[in-house]
């Protein structure tokens, strides 16, 4: 009977500690996952933007079309033309082209 006790409290704790290290680990690794992800799509948008496609990028005030064709150049994580500077990770791949 005793035996049977401490199989059983083994059994609780060992589910419990089970469970704790498994959501530690997604909490770890979910940050980890999201900035793999993060940095694949801006060098995606970087390789688009040099291959000359069409970004549109948003920003709090506009919506711009912007490309090489344009004479924006790429600065860093940037898309500059003149005092305009803005940031790849805001743009997207237009539509249709």
């Amino acid at each position: 009977m005793e035996n049977e006790k401490r199989r059983i409290k083994y059994f609780i704790v060992n589910t419990k500690v089970q469970m704790e290290f498994f959501i530690i680990c997604i909490i770890a690794l979910l940050p980890i996952v999201l900035l793999y992800f993060h940095l694949n799509f801006r060098n995606e948008l970087i390789n688009d933007f040099n291959n000359n496609k069409i970004l549109t990028c948003k920003t709090r005030e506009l919506i711009l079309d912007v490309s090489k064709e344009d004479n924006y150049v790429l600065d860093d994580y940037y898309i500059v033309k003149g005092e305009t500077k803005i940031s790849i990770s805001k743009c997207e791949v237009k539509e249709g082209d």
